[in-house]
């Protein structure tokens, strides 16, 4: 993982330092909404590791939004510093769980 940190909602992402160096991947997300995401994406990441940063940090996570009834419509996503790689394990092991637990209810 790189130690610059950037906000993008496809790439690597990391929230507590901000900045934008005009990535037009950055131009996907609304303004209203990118700066709503940094706020609590910032907030999340103090809540779960305080003051750490970097490799440091016990908790990593991924904040998705998507506008309601638009669900094929691609998400906008920012996250406290994974590699898009790792992103991509994580959202593969969520949807694989979520399935299971679906099969599951109706199993039942």
């Amino acid at each position: 993982m790189t130690d610059k940190k950037k906000i993008l909602n496809i790439r690597e992402t990391s929230v507590p330092e901000l900045e934008d160096e005009g990535d037009e991947t950055n131009e996907i997300i609304a303004n209203a909404q990118r700066e709503a995401m940094l706020s609590v994406a910032r907030g999340l990441d103090e809540a779960f590791n305080g003051n750490a940063r970097g490799n440091d940090r016990a908790i990593g996570f991924v904040l998705l939004t998507f506008p309601f009834g638009e669900y094929e419509e691609t998400p906008n996503y920012v996250s406290n510093g994974a590699e898009r790689e790792e992103i991509l394990t994580l959202l593969e092991a969520a949807l694989a769980r979520a399935i299971r637990m679906k099969k599951n209810e109706n199993s039942n």
